[in-house]
């Protein structure tokens, strides 16, 4: 008999194509696909709950399978671990009703951006934090920020402002946007109910030139009216993104 499986992933996406399988790409979607058929000899497909894109990392991604080959829960997460690479670990297993679906059940996300402040980036860290060479203004952050939670359109953070569920579904609500610092680090917390196609790096690329004094505050309101990407400044890079967590 069938079950559906809820997994809860995390995984180092420096070397990977993103989530989401591909051809000619490496993707983690397809390293668990092909770990679970290893593990079971069936092919199985894995639905994510968010595409994270090339060399953004997780700590929580959310996915479902549904396993035609019965087995003990702990044998398939160590049976998957097993096959798996060391870039990517099942953190948990459990079984979930039929009509559960990692994306569509989803509530909030939470993302966390890393920046490194300090003269000198380690070179273990370079995978999981963006350098930040000029000075960043914290307050003026914290007052742009402010002014992006709550529900708006956000056309203008959208990679493809006209395409996708930019155009269907643009209205999202950002529940928090925290910006916890110190002197040689900046994590950036945005909790949502969604994101549009690399809102979040967008987000982080606009407060970062706002802490660098290239844009004021007062500029978001009208970013967010003008719903369109051209008056958004530029996204901040892949590697410092994480996947946090994902509320049902």
């Amino acid at each position: 008999m069938s079950q559906k499986v809820k997994f809860i992933i995390s995984y180092d996406g420096s070397n990977f194509h993103g989530w989401q399988k591909q051809p000619r790409h490496h993707s983690i979607q397809a390293e668990i696909e092909s770990a679970l058929f290893k593990l079971t000899h069936i092919h199985t497909p894995i639905t994510g709950a968010g595409r994270t894109d090339a060399k953004v990392h997780a700590k929580g991604q959310v996915a479902h399978a549904t396993i035609v080959k019965a087995l003990p829960l702990l044998n398939l997460q160590n049976g998957l671990n097993r096959h798996l690479p060391s870039t990517i670990r099942i953190e948990s297993v459990e079984y979930v009703p039929s009509d559960f679906h990692s994306r569509f059940d989803a509530k909030q996300k939470t993302y966390s951006y890393h920046i490194h402040l300090g003269k000198v980036l380690s070179p273990f860290k370079k995978n999981f934090m963006h350098h930040v060479t000029h000075p960043l203004f914290i307050e003026p952050m914290l007052s742009g920020a402010k002014l992006l939670e709550g529900t708006h359109n956000f056309k203008s953070f959208a990679h493809h402002c006209h395409k996708g569920a930019a155009s269907t579904s643009p209205i999202k609500t950002i529940h928090s946007l925290k910006l916890d610092y110190d002197q040689e680090t900046l994590i950036i917390s945005i909790t949502a109910s969604g994101f549009l196609y690399k809102m979040c790096r967008n987000i982080v690329g606009t407060l970062i030139d706002i802490g660098r004094k290239k844009l004021s505050p007062s500029q978001i309101p009208i970013i967010l009216k003008m719903q369109n990407r051209i008056y958004a400044p530029s996204t901040a890079p892949a590697t410092g993104l994480f996947l946090d967590n994902i509320i049902y």
